[in-house]
């Protein structure tokens, strides 16, 4: 594609000539006519054709106004020639020599006028003394001055010819011609010609430089070299978004960058660190697990088991409650600092009552054993496992707060450092250790053991057992993927905790809730009395007045009411009574064993 255009005289006796001018060129900058512009050879020497050929359209119209002002043909304009397209924007202006302005497009007036600012670029000229001109000879009365701004040319007057990334063009070309000269033979202004422009791509950008085009062969046959040069052109600033450039000599202007920057820091940004799967998966967790513990409250199971199940249903809560509220407040830092600290206790606490879980059940694995009772004895103190549970956690992480300091707490979110991560994984890993190792020695307990024990003792351990090793699992892989979803910031991994988080909840709601035996027991009384009576939520519904109503039916059902052995109330007493009493003796006996 070559450009050339002859300019006569009988064209500017029209009505538009300008208008259609601008237009052909804007035309020729559509996008459909990008495949054109980019196959030329050598690269780019189509696009500075174009420039030379608009140039020498405002030096031609320059001329014929001066020429028509010095006949008469029309006044003295003070007001610019001015042509707005979208990928073009040009203005001219003829000045008196003795009073010469500043040149500025675009200006104060293009913006109200046409909506023109100068965020793209902007270029200005103003004489500051008589001798601003330079080394320019000017024999006219009046100083002929045009801009252009070329929003998209960048592209199409590439630096280099191969693809690199160095020395990129990377803003509007601009342009300011002093139409008073009679050859191309470069000359010097006393004042420098100012100009700023937006870069059009700002990530990882550096080493800002302003250039202007140079021909070195302008006045001989050969007019395709050209080149962007850095001589006569300083940076007077670079502010990231936009650079600020002096030249003291009138031609095409533009900023070039290096495309990478070896000092870059991406800064801080806010990650994406919980979507909506993540917040579903820890909702319905939250929810499930209060759903068990006010089971557990409303048929007031009194068993140590069900009281474990009570506190680790209630450290998932505390955990999930803590990470959905505060993982992402580090707006705030005290706030975020303690959020930190809350979800490192109860992500311990969690693992250390799964940990109480698995000791408890050991042991009642070993009293089943030596016990002739087809009853588990379920009765040991809480307070050991409270202590594990609940004061372990604090001091723990307590103690890894006070030594790190704040090299604890993690920048870009209310969790632990990175560097620190040993001390949320190694004292989960060693828990979960202890979990596993005192597991396998119940399994083996109960396997070589399980001959002695009834069919119904059998099934509530190996419940129990199943539902342990399932939150060993889960509870392990859930907080694994919360680590990774914390970190990666992909939405799979996302999706995949949620789901996993999902599970924890509803196997704690399956195998400590619907499937132990005390829920199952009251569940069963109710169905049972509902056939006779009219169920009374007020009466008492634990184990042991269960127990005394089943035992009072067995009295009516078998012992006549006017017999001398007592009131139905005294027998069951006695035999409750009696039946603790042979409990605690064959506890006794077993541990007795047990120690030796």
């Amino acid at each position: 594609m070559k450009l050339k255009l002859e300019v006569s005289m009988k064209f500017f006796q029209e009505t538009t000539p300008s208008t259609k001018f601008i237009d052909i060129v804007n035309n020729l900058l559509e996008s459909k006519n990008d495949a054109g512009w980019k196959n030329t050879k050598p690269a780019g020497v189509e696009g500075d054709n174009l420039l030379l050929v608009v140039e020498e359209f405002a030096t031609v119209v320059a001329d014929i106004l001066e020429e028509q002002m010095k006949r008469g043909v029309i006044q003295y304009k003070e007001k610019p020639e001015l042509e707005i397209r979208e990928h073009i924007e040009y203005k001219l202006e003829i000045q008196r020599k003795d009073s010469m302005r500043e040149f500025m497009f675009p200006d104060g007036s293009d913006g109200v006028l046409f909506g023109l600012n100068g965020e793209a670029g902007e270029v200005r000229y103003f004489p500051s003394d008589g001798d601003a001109l330079g080394n320019m000879t000017i024999s006219s009365d009046y100083v002929k001055l045009s801009g252009f701004r070329f929003r998209n040319l960048a592209k199409y007057l590439p630096n280099h010819a191969g693809k690199s990334k160095e020395d990129n063009v990377n803003s509007a070309i601009l342009a300011l011609y002093i139409h008073n000269t009679e050859n191309y033979t470069p000359y010097n202004l006393s004042t420098p010609i100012r100009y700023h422009a937006a870069y059009l791509d700002t990530f990882n950008i550096s080493n800002a430089e302003c250039v202007r085009i140079e021909h070195p062969n302008r006045n001989k046959s050969s007019q395709s070299q050209w080149f962007w040069s850095r001589d006569q052109c300083i940076l007077v600033s670079d502010t990231g978004g936009e650079g600020y450039c002096e030249c003291y000599m009138p031609g095409v202007f533009a900023l070039i960058t290096d495309m990478y920057n070896v000092n870059w820091d991406r800064g801080i940004k806010r990650p994406i660190l919980m979507n909506i799967a993540s917040y579903a998966g820890c909702a319905l967790t939250t929810v499930m697990c209060l759903v068990s513990i006010i089971i557990h409250v409303r048929f007031r199971s009194s068993t140590t088991t069900a009281s474990l199940h009570k506190n680790l249903a209630a450290s998932i809560v505390i955990g999930q409650v803590v990470f959905m509220a505060g993982i992402d407040k580090y707006d705030n830092p005290v706030i975020c600092h303690i959020f930190a600290i809350l979800l490192h206790y109860a992500f311990l606490s969690n693992f250390s009552w799964l940990m109480n879980e698995v000791f408890n059940q050991y042991i009642v694995i070993t009293y089943a054993a030596h016990s002739h009772s087809d009853q588990l004895t379920d009765n040991g103190s809480m307070i050991r496992y409270y202590v594990l549970g609940w004061l372990f956690p604090g001091v723990l992480v307590g103690a890894f707060v006070g030594s790190q300091g704040e090299s604890y707490y993690a920048k870009d979110m209310c969790w632990i450092a990175w560097d620190n991560i040993w001390l949320f994984v190694a004292p989960a890993l060693g828990l979960q250790a202890v979990s596993v190792m005192v597991m396998i020695f119940a399994t083996k307990e109960h396997n070589e053991n399980s001959y002695t024990n009834s069919e119904k003792t059998n099934r509530i351990i190996l419940i129990q057992m199943r539902g342990l090793w399932i939150q060993i699992i889960l509870v392990t892989v859930s907080w694994a993927f919360a680590f990774l979803s914390l970190r990666m910031h992909d939405s799979v991994i996302k999706y995949l905790y949620a789901m996993m988080n999902i599970l924890q909840g509803a196997f704690v709601l399956v195998f400590f809730v619907f499937l132990h035996e005390e829920i199952q027991a009251v569940l069963k009384a109710r169905k049972t009395r509902k056939t006779l009576i009219v169920f009374d939520p007020d009466r008492d519904q634990s184990m042991e007045s269960l127990f005394n109503q089943e035992e009072e039916k067995e009295y009516s059902d078998t012992e006549p009411l006017n017999r001398k052995t007592g009131s139905p109330k005294q027998v069951v007493k006695s035999k409750v009574h009696e039946a603790k009493k042979d409990m605690f003796s064959l506890a006794e006996k077993c541990e007795m064993v047990t120690s030796v």
